[in-house]
């Protein structure tokens, strides 16, 4: 998550809008909950 915040602080319109879209959304999640509580 810190990765995906520095991008949105730092770029533009389009890698937001990347970023918002569901699918990005639904990748996160799933690596998440693969990794959380290692």
């Amino acid at each position: 998550m810190h990765l995906t915040e520095a991008i949105v602080k730092n770029c533009g319109k389009a890698i937001r809008a990347r970023i918002a879209h569901p699918k990005f959304m639904n990748t996160m999640d799933l690596l998440y909950k693969e990794h959380r509580g290692k």
